[in-house]
């Protein structure tokens, strides 16, 4: 059922705890299934999986061959009991809505079989026999109107339910570089670029390397001891790219051959986006 925010009148929907915990967990979801890829044991060199999970507990050593047929069987299977679970959730109301959010970094990347079960789950839902529908949540909205205010306490979906995955006396540092960088960066936007297409391009790459230094997995990967010395590098390295444009953009004259040759490295490592909207409604 959707709801309202009190004061601000903004509807949401809450996340279902039973469907997001039968996708997300480890332990007791689909993605912890033993006939499953196992994603942290590669071959070297080239690095391909050929190994299924076998058990969350086992050691590396342990795991067993992957078994397509098999691991394709459970895909089936678990997308048939994914539908049948939707249904038992629903089935004491005459209507409702079940909110279920994954990241989508989970299919194909964490749970290499999930895109092929999405697809099952879609196909099934969308058979004629079916009595439960996809929908977006603006339809959903449109359906079942919000009729109850909450008052929403702040919050994340970080761990414990606050903000200390991305503040913390570890990850201080990249806000620092982050606010030193806001404070350098206004300035310029507001001022304009001269025009110059050089500097229009200077100012486009320059917003994506404080995009991708404001990148919140840095912090939290660097909280959850998962890769966090890459993570260090690339808040640092962004930093570093920005300080670089800024100096750039500041300065009269042309660039030497070295500089455009760092410019065109870095806009082929660094360009997110093939245009970038900024503040004053102008495109580059």
């Amino acid at each position: 059922m959707p709801y309202l925010s009190y004061p601000a009148g903004v509807a949401f929907m809450a996340r279902d705890e039973i469907t997001g915990q039968q996708v997300w967990s480890r332990y007791s979801g689909y993605p912890g299934d033993s006939y499953y890829l196992e994603f942290h044991k590669k071959h070297f060199p080239g690095g391909l999986r050929y190994w299924r999970i076998t058990s969350s507990s086992s050691d590396l050593a342990d795991k067993r061959p992957y078994e397509t047929e098999i691991a394709a069987a459970r895909v089936e299977e678990h997308a048939r009991h994914f539908v049948w679970l939707l249904a038992e959730v629903l089935k004491d109301q005459e209507q409702g809505i079940i909110t279920s959010l994954y990241d989508t970094e989970l299919f194909g990347h964490w749970w290499f079989e999930g895109p092929e079960w999405l697809y099952q789950v879609i196909k099934k839902l969308s058979a004629p026999e079916s009595n439960i529908r996809l929908a977006t949540a603006s339809s959903c909205l449109e359906a079942v109107p919000p009729g109850i205010l909450v008052s929403l306490p702040e919050g994340s979906w970080g761990e414990g339910g606050f903000h200390w995955i991305w503040l913390n006396d570890k990850t201080a540092w990249i806000w620092s570089r982050i606010y030193e960088l806001e404070k350098k960066f206004w300035p310029v936007l507001e001022n304009g670029a001269s025009g110059r297409a050089l500097d229009l391009r200077l100012l486009k790459l320059l917003c994506q390397e404080k995009f991708l230094l404001e990148s919140s997995d840095w912090p939290f990967l660097i909280s959850t001891m998962t890769a966090g010395d890459y993570a260090e590098t690339r808040a640092s390295l962004h930093f570093e790219r920005s300080m670089k444009l800024l100096n750039w953009l500041s300065r009269t004259g042309n660039l030497t051959p070295e500089d455009y040759f760092w410019l065109e490295e870095i806009e082929s490592e660094d360009s997110l986006f093939r245009e970038v909207l900024l503040p004053n409604g102008n495109i580059i």
